[in-house]
């Protein structure tokens, strides 16, 4: 069977995270997404680890979870996000890390370990006073079937590559770092950019969205698409950490542009003091990081250290040329949510609003869930429902016949439509032997 899994979100009890995240939405919008397993996220939270206890069956001898008063074909994976903090060299690091845990007994053990070395209950992602290999070790002793993946290793905060984090991911992880699943890329990175780090050969490339909200333009905007026999933890486990083609299809990735911090500099609402005055950017400084480099990093209006995007922190660690591609890799693509194709579409100022939602509902009520959509679903079948501009768009979209302003410093990136004369970016998409269907797989 074929899974769309999203291994990586967040709770209500998360700092930042909306109200809304309850499991009902969760597996509500999950389903129209098309994902069919998800990460339950924050289960070392006890308010969150009781909900789940309460509203989850465990599917017999998967170790894998499904809800038990709504009918979906969503399934629930154990999962959390951690957060390491330590000094290294006289500097606090803080690494963030995702546990993939098989059932409720092992959560349990983690939590009497884990709590030793910080408060559980303050925030759904905690923060622990643990070295980030320390962490991995205490993991594995407590049970050889926990799974650990470095999180967003490119993000400019909280991430074993990204400007406060290290220059590889074994000077972090030290004599722990055969025991890493996978790494997770994030929103501002793809595989092609990873691919230009020789260091991370070793590791299978996972994506996830690191939803902090239920909706479809958030959760599983990044997933991995496996093919397995059956349906279990220790399935799921082996097709990523196995990489190969026939079980691990491909990531679904958002464009790397799109991501809140893939160019380098400052947005223009950050407020800055300089002689003893509040000071506020007036306007957004979004730089290259050929142009970043020339100012040594540092900004041109407030004079502080920018936010280095993960394009520069790529291309700082790089050892292998731009295009660099490896053999046997694993196929990726990029996508945009479907709700905000629309928005840019129909010029509205939200992807929720109610012109959105309706169309958005028509071609999910029609063609089954948004990857379907997004993926499959040729241009005149689309245009029948949703007009020939939205039909136009999602192809753009699928093939990469469109551009994007670079997110930074926190602010997403936004898409350009008008490229008609631009070359398609998703070839590691269109490469996959003139697949246009996920069920084409094989």
């Amino acid at each position: 069977m074929i899974v769309y899994a999203d291994l990586h979100i967040h709770s209500l009890y998360s700092t930042g995270t909306s109200s809304k995240m309850t499991l009902e939405n969760i597996d509500r919008y999950g389903e129209m997404k098309g994902l069919n397993l998800i990460g339950t996220g924050d289960f070392t939270h006890p308010k969150w680890l009781r909900e789940l206890k309460e509203k989850l069956v465990e599917v017999e001898g998967t170790n894998l979870y499904r809800f038990k008063k709504r009918r979906s074909n969503v399934h629930y994976m154990i999962t959390g996000e951690i957060s390491t903090n330590f000094e290294y060299k006289n500097v606090i690091k803080r690494i963030h890390n995702l546990l993939l845990v098989p059932n409720f007994e092992i959560a349990d053990q983690l939590l009497d370990v884990l709590r030793e070395y910080g408060d559980l209950s303050l925030n759904g992602r905690p923060e622990l006073e643990i070295t980030a290999s320390e962490f991995v070790e205490i993991v594995k002793s407590t049970d050889q079937r926990v799974e650990v993946i470095p999180c967003h290793i490119w993000t400019s905060h909280f991430s074993v590559l990204g400007q406060k984090g290290f220059n590889s991911v074994r000077e972090c992880y030290e004599d722990q770092t055969e025991n890493l699943l996978a790494l997770e890329t994030g929103l501002s990175a793809d595989p092609k950019m990873c691919w230009r780090v020789k260091e991370l050969d070793q590791f299978p490339l996972v994506s996830n969205s690191d939803s902090h909200s239920p909706y479809p333009h958030r959760l599983g905007r990044e997933a991995n698409v496996l093919e397995v026999k059956e349906l279990t933890f220790g399935s799921i486990i082996e097709a990523i950490r196995g990489r190969r083609r026939e079980e691990f299809k491909m990531t679904i990735e958002v464009p790397p542009e799109y991501g809140k911090y893939h160019y380098t500099g400052h947005r223009k609402d950050r407020r800055y003091l300089i002689g003893g005055i509040w000071r506020t950017h007036e306007v957004d400084v979004c730089l290259h990081p050929k142009e970043a480099i020339k100012l040594n990093n540092i900004c041109p209006i407030c004079r502080k250290t920018m936010t280095v995007g993960v394009l520069q922190r790529v291309e700082e660690l790089a050892n292998r040329p731009e295009g660099y591609t490896p053999p046997n890799y694993i196929s990726f693509v990029h996508l945009i949510p479907l709700t905000e194709i629309l928005m840019y579409v129909e010029n509205t100022s939200s992807p929720v609003v109610k012109k959105i939602w309706e169309k958005y509902i028509s071609l999910v009520h029609s063609f089954g869930n948004e990857y379907n959509v997004m993926l499959n679903v040729p241009r005149e079948e689309l245009a029948k429902i949703a007009g020939s501009k939205v039909a136009e768009a999602i192809i753009k979209v699928r093939f990469g016949h469109v551009r994007y302003e670079p997110g930074f410093d926190g602010v997403y990136g936004k898409i350009i439509f008008k490229t008609d004369k631009d070359e398609p970016r998703n070839l590691h998409f269109k490469e996959l032997k003139g697949q246009t269907k996920l069920t084409d797989f094989s």
